[in-house]
């Protein structure tokens, strides 16, 4: 009964596009991988977040909390009936819908490209053009060597230390 109730009601594809087919649905069921995660708030439609590692469960986190959607426990501690709970929660809470609405028109309104382009364009342009990125990183790397260096104390006792014939003392 179960599997002729899922080939009924249920859309079973090799690959989709994230782009085109989280806006054809009702709610979006997703790892929180950052494309995904991108993809489904995009798409105007709640998320429930099922995380399996990394950054996924800072996802999760950060889809709830922005109230698009609902983060649930690592995907293997994720029972069917929490999976319906959340299901429930994200398809009956009209607050919720509307603000992964709203999130989702914003998003798709900003030019996400355009806006990387500039920030590129700048930093070519003010940074790395100008010299001003290489002494930065001159500067940085500078930093480096003198925390790698021994203090002062540690050379002066490695001084007295060998003028007294011992050996020299770690600079550990």
């Amino acid at each position: 009964m179960k599997l002729a109730f899922a080939k009924e009601n249920v859309l079973f594809v090799k690959t989709a596009p994230h782009e085109w087919l989280f806006p054809q649905c009702s709610a979006i069921v997703h790892h929180g991988g950052s494309g995904a995660t991108a993809a489904a708030l995009g798409s105007g439609r709640p998320s429930i977040v099922t995380p399996c590692g990394f950054d996924q469960f800072q996802n999760a986190l950060m889809v709830a909390e922005s109230g698009t959607g609902v983060g649930l426990p690592q995907i293997r501690k994720v029972t069917c009936r929490v999976l319906a709970a959340a299901l429930t929660k994200v398809l009956a809470d009209g607050a919720l819908i509307a603000r992964a609405q709203a999130l989702g028109e914003q998003l798709r309104s900003e030019d996400g490209v355009g806006a990387a382009v500039r920030v590129l364009d700048t930093f070519f342009a003010e940074e790395m053009a100008t010299g001003v990125w290489q002494a930065k990183a001159i500067r940085t790397q500078q930093a480096f060597q003198e925390l790698a260096r021994p203090s002062i104390s540690t050379r002066i006792g490695h001084f007295c230390s060998a003028l007294c014939g011992g050996s020299a003392p770690s600079s550990n």
